[in-house]
């Protein structure tokens, strides 16, 4: 339910019309500001980096590198901000999704998109009635959509809900020793990126960060 061009052009709960473009659409729409002016390749050690609704004339979405072709997507969604569309959301707060632009959506495994749910990844459930963490192939229930009615079930599928977003209340950073955490989904090793300390501030989220150099990619 998280972008229009999946089940959200249904609506939330497939009411009141359509939900907002997802982080990674909206690049693709050139529309993150005019001719994608407000998408910002952030790099180094930052404190208090703050984001608007990503609806907002100065909503920025911010993009941090892996490799050359592999990277995360930070924006903020608010269901009381300036975008019209997501005013159905369940919460507001921060997504992250993990972009791999050689991957594939055809299979769940190396993704092109994959949104990093913030309510973690379990062995055999998804959140809250997963038993066994599990960072990196325990996978999150938003993905169990795409099979047949009976494994949704027992794994308890949805299509996206509350604990997805990063609140700043019960979930707060995404690192190296978080569930879900910041591995690449390639090599399945440690990326080294932080992501901590978010917190709201008034009608913006704030977020610290640590950004390592990659050896294949340099600020522009």
């Amino acid at each position: 339910y998280w972008d229009i061009l999946s089940r959200g052009a249904l609506g939330w709960d497939e009411r009141d019309g359509p939900v907002g473009p997802s982080a990674y659409n909206r690049i693709m729409m050139n529309c993150v500001g005019p001719y994608n002016a407000n998408l910002v390749d952030i790099y180094g050690i930052h404190q208090g980096v703050r984001m608007k609704d990503v609806g907002h004339p100065d909503g920025k979405i911010f993009r941090l590198w892996i490799t050359s072709s592999e990277y995360y997507l930070l924006e903020y969604r608010s269901n009381i901000g300036g975008n019209y569309y997501d005013r159905q959301i369940p919460k507001s707060g921060i997504l992250i999704y993990h972009v791999d632009e050689k991957g594939s959506n055809v299979t769940e495994k190396e993704k092109l998109v994959d949104l990093e749910c913030a309510d973690g990844k379990f062995l055999d459930k998804g959140y809250p009635y997963g038993e066994i963490p599990d960072p990196l192939k325990g996978g999150d229930n938003l993905d169990f959509w795409a099979h047949d009615y009976t494994f949704t079930r027992n794994h308890y599928g949805n299509q996206g809900d509350a604990t997805d977003v990063f609140d700043g209340v019960m979930f707060k950073s995404f690192g190296t020793e978080t569930n879900p955490n910041s591995y690449s989904h390639k090599t399945n090793k440690p990326t080294g990126i932080e992501i901590f300390n978010i917190r709201q501030e008034g009608d913006e989220m704030v977020f610290d960060c640590y950004i390592p150099p990659i050896p294949d990619r340099t600020p522009d």
